[in-house]
């Protein structure tokens, strides 16, 4: 080969090179310049409606004197919820739980044999947050309000004089009484208005112990004071009513 070929080969192999070396670092240079996709802001201030399921589970002994034969339930809970900044919200929501079920037997004739009991809450709520990203938020929450209770009885009687026994079903409500609950939750966003909300915690309700009675007469003992600890896992669908400021360029 002469020295003037030899040369030609050279440049030829060093410009296929070059090509070769510009297709592996090109991609890279751009997928670096890329930006990577940051989670929406969320705003300042905000409007959300929030449900969800969950369940309760009773603590201590019944106030009755009844065996507690059930001691969890379900519970469902719809509400809305107002955040003036990033730092609190505000919150006012209805729950109906099911505390489970009492039992008792008297001799061989059960007077009555099984009282299933619910409970309806009005929730007013204030969560203070102790992190507050825009991809996931832990807050505290404190909740009072009126609480009111209801039973229904399932058994069986037995007249005094030796007449057969009946059974019987009854279902009656109490007045209100007063709820405090305590929680700890995580808000995980979804999508830009759509966040999944869980909490976990503990509530007292302070209920009359009182027969509850229908208009049939006495139906069932009131509840009285019951404590509880529970659960729910919930989706919130926000609107901003102060949207978040754009990032600075």
């Amino acid at each position: 080969m002469t020295p003037a070929r030899s040369l030609h080969a050279r440049r030829r192999f060093a410009s296929a090179a070059l090509v070769a070396a510009g297709l592996v670092v090109a991609p890279r240079a751009a997928n670096a310049a890329e930006p990577k996709p940051k989670p929406q802001a969320q705003p300042v201030s905000s409007f959300a409606v929030e449900g969800a399921l969950g369940a309760i589970t009773r603590m201590g002994e019944a106030d009755s004197g009844l065996e507690i034969a059930e001691r969890a339930g379900p519970l469902v809970e719809l509400g809305v919820v107002w955040a003036p900044d990033r730092t609190f919200a505000f919150g006012l929501s209805f729950e109906h739980d099911r505390l489970g079920a009492e039992q008792t037997f008297s001799g061989d004739v059960p007077a009555i044999a099984r009282i299933e009991r619910s409970v309806e809450t009005v929730w007013a709520t204030v969560r203070a947050y102790t992190m507050r990203r825009d991809d996931v938020s832990l807050f505290l929450s404190l909740g009072f309000g009126p609480t009111w209770q209801s039973a229904v009885a399932r058994g069986a009687y037995a007249p005094i004089g030796g007449d057969p026994p009946f059974a019987f079903r009854c279902e009656a409500s109490g007045g209100a009484g007063l709820a405090l609950g305590v929680g700890v939750g995580a808000e995980i966003a979804l999508a830009p208005s759509v966040s999944l909300v869980a909490r976990a915690g503990g509530s007292a309700r302070n209920l009359s112990g009182d027969v509850l009675s229908d208009d049939l007469g006495p139906c069932a003992p009131g509840v009285g004071m019951v404590a509880g600890l529970d659960a729910r896992l919930g989706v919130a669908w926000r609107f901003a009513t102060e949207p978040a400021a754009p990032p600075a360029r």
